[in-house]
């Protein structure tokens, strides 16, 4: 039995041979690292995945220890090469996950790959933190396009939320940096319309908005791979099936390829940040963004003559008609399609 004063806090087995029972390893960069199970398991989605059984009886053993390998490309932007991040992320589990004691070694060259490493092996709090310290550190209007499309690829809304309302309130200057207008026009579709259709977005005129939408629409008109629509064809609708028990063998296969759902998750999401070709339903949606009653009349006259308007010219008219709206008791505003509402802020 240890003495009470011996071992005060669970750090001073990081990395020490007393009572480990497994080693970590970094394929890429053949380092290792010694370890306790507990400690893993209680603080890594994958760790525990791989230290329960089945699974467990098929790892390797060194000098009659687990080997713990690391999933060799975390990410298809990052890799393990320098090894930097992977006693940081131990220290983390070995400070009961406490930020605080590895905050110092943050740095904005490591904490995305950090991130990615995190969100790989289903450490949730330390993503969360992550999240957190960028917002703190880091996050500024110069940079929230970027940033804001690494919150969507780890999926971490505090931060996603952090980046969409700093953009929100600075989109006027924004708009005007060519690198972080190039970053938001790389977007996917769900998150460049909860954008562009925010009664909070800070404009010098809703002209800013019709020529990002425009903008994104004609970049992916040029792209060969379309997406397959048919919108002749409704989706037949199937009978309910009734659900059946989930086969005991099938759960455990499931929780067995955590590590290979979460890289697929990433690639996935990297795929989907690929921009590809737009169907006409999400076409239409992007173009009703565009508050239509809050152009000028030339702006309206000239928009019209857009090749991506040639389709949507129900809602230039629309436009043209509020925009005599003041002189004519018609036409009813409830009938139109266009959003009617102003945006909230307006900057002169």
């Amino acid at each position: 039995m240890l003495e009470s004063n011996l071992y005060p806090n669970l750090f001073q087995f990081y990395n020490n041979e007393l009572l480990t029972d497994c080693l970590v390893l970094n394929k890429v960069s053949s380092k290792e690292y010694l370890a306790h199970r507990i400690v893993l398991a209680a603080g890594s989605k994958f760790f525990y995945h791989m230290l329960i059984p089945p699974q467990v009886e098929t790892l390797t053993q060194k000098d009659n220890k687990l080997v713990l390998e690391i999933p060799d490309k975390i990410d298809s932007h990052f890799s393990l090469d320098d090894d930097s991040v992977v006693p940081v992320l131990l220290k983390y589990l070995y400070s009961n996950q406490n930020t605080e004691a590895i905050k110092s070694e943050f740095t904005n060259k490591n904490v995305f790959q950090l991130m990615a490493l995190s969100h790989s092996l289903g450490v949730i709090s330390l993503t969360n933190c992550l999240g957190e310290y960028v917002t703190k550190n880091i996050l500024t209007e110069e940079n929230c396009g970027r940033i804001f499309y690494e919150s969507i690829v780890y999926d971490n809304e505090t931060l996603k939320n952090d980046c969409l309302s700093i953009l929100k309130k600075n989109f006027n200057k924004i708009s005007k940096n060519l690198n972080e207008f190039q970053i938001i026009l790389d977007l996917p579709i769900d998150t460049f319309k909860q954008l562009i259709t925010s009664d909070d977005l800070v404009l010098t005129s809703e002209k800013e908005i019709c020529d990002i939408a425009l903008n994104y629409i004609k970049i992916r008109k040029n792209i060969s791979k379309p997406i397959a629509e048919n919108p002749e064809k409704p989706a037949e609708e199937k009978p309910e099936e009734k659900a059946l028990p989930e086969n005991p063998i099938e759960a455990k296969e499931k929780e067995l390829n955590f590590v290979e759902k979460s890289k697929k998750q990433l690639e996935d999401m990297r795929k989907k940040m690929i921009k590809s070709t737009l169907s006409a339903s999400d076409e239409r949606s992007l173009v009703e963004a565009i508050r239509f009653s809050f152009l000028t009349h030339s702006d309206l006259l000239s928009i019209s003559l857009d090749e991506v308007m040639q389709n949507h010219k129900d809602l230039v008219l629309e436009g043209l008609s509020m925009r005599l709206h003041n002189y004519e008791k018609n036409p009813k505003p409830e009938s139109f399609k266009i959003n009617l509402k102003p945006r909230k802020y307006i900057s002169k």
